[in-house]
């Protein structure tokens, strides 16, 4: 595996991630920001869940 960066949100910390395999969506948390991110692999698409 190779990781690499899929996007940049400004944020000092995200933490907590879950992937949810039924939905195949990613969430995690800036606890710092006090909001909630749902990011789509497919999609390319990042949710701020706030």
């Amino acid at each position: 595996m190779n990781p690499s960066l899929k996007f940049h949100l400004n944020s000092e910390l995200l933490e907590g991630p879950v992937f949810d395999y039924k939905e195949n969506l990613l969430y995690f948390v800036s606890i710092l920001d006090c909001l909630a991110f749902c990011y789509n692999p497919s999609s390319k698409e990042i949710l701020i869940l706030n």
